[in-house]
């Protein structure tokens, strides 16, 4: 099926009865170079200049990849210079507040796009997106601590179970490994961080869904933002002063907040048509809260 050419792009036809002229009678001239002129025939009135036609920019937010270089940089300082940055891992709260935002904007703008979101190619993107890196990391990270052998092959075939399920975090938590511990060598700890990532992805899409079946804009807000809430107030509760805090750390029930700050700033933002943008108001609060 030949594609129907647009008006721009298309072949214009000679009016009946016209007769072509002696330029545009040659074979190998085509109608576009033959010289037109902009001045419209005696007694026709001017029309009207053709709109400008704005190409949409990517949404491609490029400030957050300052984000994350300097969410890389503290955590980097935090795990080979303690001391000089000793809460350098919030870092890791800052992916969780941007992974938060670009996922839930790509659910949102799908709904909105298609009028469903399909779970399925969510899933299989996010798979082939974290998958392919994980194989070769697992492969030669488990064939080097076997050519090293001693501490670092201690309790391995655990490590290995929670980072191939995205569990790692849950199964630390089971074996009362620390985080916070020198002693306790772990060759995937951080991995850690991506298994609450995944578990966020498995489950958010599907309480995504339930929200958006309410109607107000601002009752789908405040019920994300009670989810973040939620998630460090129950962190707050099961945080034990001079306690080992790997549990609060580790689970993805207390450590879920920064998803939910993002994908509350995601709503925001993604308001719907008609609804005043609430974002110049609130961003000194924002700013305050951050």
């Amino acid at each position: 099926m030949k594609p129907t050419p647009t008006p721009e792009t298309g072949p214009v036809s000679a009016p009946a009865g016209a007769t072509p002229s002696r330029e545009g009678s040659s074979s190998d001239t085509s109608p576009s170079d033959v010289p037109r002129s902009d001045t419209p025939p005696s007694g026709t009135p001017p029309t009207a200049p053709s709109p400008v036609v704005t190409v949409p920019r990517s949404g491609r937010l490029s400030g957050l990849d300052g984000l994350r270089a300097i969410a890389v940089v503290a955590v980097v300082i935090y795990h080979f210079f303690p001391d000089a940055l000793p809460g350098g891992f919030i870092g890791v709260d800052v992916f969780f507040v941007i992974s938060g935002f670009l996922i839930t904007g790509l659910l949102v703008s799908e709904r909105t796009r298609t009028g469903r979101i399909s779970l399925r190619h969510f899933w299989q993107r996010r798979a082939r997106r974290l998958v392919p890196p994980l194989v070769p990391l697992l492969l030669l990270s488990c064939t080097a601590a076997w050519l090293i052998g001693g501490d670092v092959l201690v309790g391995l075939g655990a490590q290995l179970l929670g980072a191939v399920t995205f569990g790692y975090n849950w199964i630390s938590i089971a074996g009362d490994a620390s985080y916070f511990a020198a002693d306790q060598p772990e060759l995937f700890r951080n991995l850690w961080s991506l298994a609450v990532e995944e578990q966020f992805y498995v489950i958010w899409p599907l309480l995504l869904l339930a929200i958006l079946l309410i109607r107000r804009p601002r009752a789908r807000l405040a019920g994300v933002a009670l989810l973040a809430v939620a998630s460090m107030v129950w962190m707050g509760v099961l945080y034990s002063p001079g306690a080992d805090p790997t549990r609060v750390y580790y689970g993805s029930d207390t450590h879920s907040f920064g998803l939910f700050v993002g994908a509350t700033l995601a709503l925001l933002l993604r308001r719907p048509a008609g609804l005043r943008n609430e974002l110049p108001r609130l961003r000194p609060w924002l700013g305050l809260a951050a």
